[in-house]
């Protein structure tokens, strides 16, 4: 039921790995189809013009083709069969080849310009935890932590990142790693993608909450997932997974869905009273507090400096707190 965040292969798809064996072979060298082409026409001593007026193309787009400047498409591949006697899906399958390996050598040097980026994530952690592959090629690694966090680009990671509306600010807390944050949000992400939960209902949600203060103190694991359960009941996925370094939280709570939401934490159910005073907390901010926020609770000291100079979070933060110890005052 609660996922620590280790062995994250299966949650976020071993697929995603290129070291999957179900991969196909991406070879590192494909021939230019042009080469292929240059080579046909001399072995028949036909000149670029005849294969252009045999194929009734243009010669500029044979010799564009040959110096590597246009892609053989579908219809000319068929042209060519007929000229050339090869069958067009190799003529297809040259030019795919050599168009991927194209791509991978400019994501290659890419990822070295970018180094600095991806060097600011905790490779080594995902690596330990099986969410990424160790040893790999720095383009194969950039490759794979952006499939991580399901988006295609550098760009549309910040994109990503910079639509979640952390409360409080998270460029307010010294010493959080934006980096480290967000990589452990995606980690409760993947972990909540595997919760099937009811459609969420407050109603339910808050008897839950009460139920599950009465499951305080009762002896074994039982408690915990008996939460979990009561929880993904109400429409709300409860998940836990292990503090990354530089992350300084306790807790997430946000939305994926109008109809589900997650609540993530990173304490651990054997701290008693702080691990179910932090899950009713973030409880109270499903129940009274925005959709559209991603709230995350920092810890210790970051938690107070969170909090300073807005009257806004004081007030936001001050109602869960109250809900919290309500609920833990009734067990």
């Amino acid at each position: 039921m609660f996922e620590n965040g280790k062995g994250f292969a299966a949650a976020c798809g071993q697929a995603m790995l290129r070291k999957n064996p179900d991969d196909s072979y991406t070879p590192e060298n494909a021939i230019p189809p042009g080469r292929l082409l240059a080579t046909h026409l001399a072995a028949r001593k036909m000149s670029q013009a005849e294969c252009a007026r045999r194929c009734g193309r243009s010669p500029k787009l044979i010799s564009e083709i040959i110096s590597g400047k246009a892609p053989i498409q579908p219809e000319t591949a068929l042209q060519l069969e007929r000229v050339l006697g090869l069958r067009s899906s190799v003529w297809l399958g040259i030019e795919n080849d050599y168009r991927l390996l194209l791509a991978r050598r400019a994501e290659a040097e890419r990822a070295e310009a970018e180094r600095e980026w991806l060097d600011a994530f905790p490779l080594g952690e995902l690596a330990s935890r099986g969410v990424l592959a160790a040893g790999t090629p720095l383009a194969e690694t950039l490759d794979d932590l952006l499939a991580f966090f399901g988006v295609g680009s550098i760009d549309a990671w910040e994109a990503w990142f910079g639509s979640m509306r952390i409360e409080p600010p998270w460029a307010a807390w010294p010493g959080i790693d934006r980096a480290a944050l967000a990589t452990w949000i995606r980690l409760g992400d993947l972990s909540a993608d595997e919760f099937q939960c009811e459609e969420y209902d407050g109603r339910t949600f808050r008897e839950a909450s009460r139920v599950m203060a009465r499951l305080i103190g009762r002896s074994g694991a039982g408690s915990h997932f008996r939460a979990t359960e009561l929880c993904q009941a109400a429409g709300v996925a409860l998940v836990r997974a292990d503090p990354l370094p530089g992350t300084g939280v306790l807790a997430a709570t946000r939305w994926m869905t109008p109809r589900k939401a997650v609540i993530q934490l990173a304490i651990a159910p054997a701290a008693g009273d702080r691990f179910w005073f932090t899950l009713f907390h973030s409880a109270a901010h499903l129940l009274f507090h925005s959709k559209k926020r991603v709230f995350v609770e920092p810890d210790g000291a970051v938690r107070a400096v969170g909090r300073a100079g807005s009257p806004h979070v004081e007030d936001i933060e001050n109602q869960a707190d109250a809900w919290a110890a309500t609920l833990l005052a009734r067990r």
